[in-house]
């Protein structure tokens, strides 16, 4: 099979195979998740009551997939049990001891972009932007940062820029400055602009309702390796997730949009946004 797509409004084709749905085994399923023959259990056989089993409070275990929703397998010298989840300033030695919001910080369990500008972020199992504030840390120091444009803005929130090239910035903890680059991208418009993406200054409550929404995805109670999965059932909040996406990290590409590309984006962003998210989630899970 053949389809069309459009990106920076060039129309391309991508050859895909269909396979069907019925002959796809998946071995995904978690302790407290529901299971089926096409579904299965990843260490254990599916439960009467048509859910994995697992293993609760106290209860011996080998790694994380071993117990039941809520709790994580902390191991001694000798053995595993499981335990309950930590929650804001407990122990951790890695995000999947704390409450699925949580992250793990220097052994602390903490609040996703909850730091601010200058503060260190010490992880090793996901983004350290994650953790601050601003969305941003500075690859070079590990600290949480503002970033701020460096180039005339001669498009209302952005500046307009030749495609390809690069887009410079300045990235400050409250103390050293770093410059940092971001390519200038074409935009969804008429005369094939190209912009540089917004730095933190502008668009505040957009930057901040998109923080707000990605936290709120992690704020469930599925089991803590299917942390990032849980969004996808709450159809609300992913299309607020969506929406705040757009109006922020990709705001410069929808600068002077033609009609025709708002009419693509309406329906196409749904699969745009899934694509960036999943990227994101992807991150966070390692």
């Amino acid at each position: 099979m053949t389809i069309l797509y459009y990106g920076s409004l060039e129309k391309k084709t991508k050859n895909i195979t269909c396979v069907d749905k019925k002959n796809v085994f998946t071995k995904t399923r978690y302790p407290g998740e529901d299971c089926d023959a096409n579904n299965a259990c990843y260490k254990t056989a599916c439960g009467n009551d048509k859910i994995c089993p697992g293993a609760k409070e106290g209860q011996p275990c080998d790694e994380l997939t071993d117990c039941w929703v809520g709790f994580f397998c902390l191991k001694n010298a000798t053995a595993g049990v499981c335990t309950a989840q930590r929650d804001v300033g407990g122990d951790c030695s890695s995000k999947y001891d704390c409450k699925n919001n949580l992250l793990c910080n220097n052994g602390k369990c903490a609040k996703m972009f909850s730091l601010d500008d200058g503060a260190t972020v010490n992880t090793t199992d996901t983004d350290k932007s994650d953790f601050c504030k601003s969305g941003r840390a500075n690859d070079q120091s590990n600290k949480c940062v503002k970033r701020t444009l460096d180039m005339e803005r001669n498009a209302g929130d952005t500046a307009k820029c030749i495609p390809g090239s690069n887009c410079k910035y300045s990235e400050t903890d409250g103390t050293t400055t770093y410059p940092v680059f971001e390519k200038c991208a074409c935009g969804f418009n008429a005369n094939r602009n190209a912009y540089c993406p917004i730095d933190d200054t502008k668009r505040v409550d957009q930057w901040n309702d998109y923080r707000s929404s990605v936290a709120k995805t992690f704020d469930n109670n599925c089991h803590s390796f299917s942390r990032n999965d849980c969004y996808k059932n709450d159809q609300k909040l992913f299309k607020n997730t969506r929406v705040a996406m757009r109006d922020s990290k990709t705001y410069h590409l929808l600068v002077d949009p033609v009609s025709c590309a708002k009419d693509l984006l309406s329906s196409s962003f749904i699969n745009f946004s899934m694509v960036l998210l999943t990227a994101l989630f992807a991150a966070l899970l390692f």
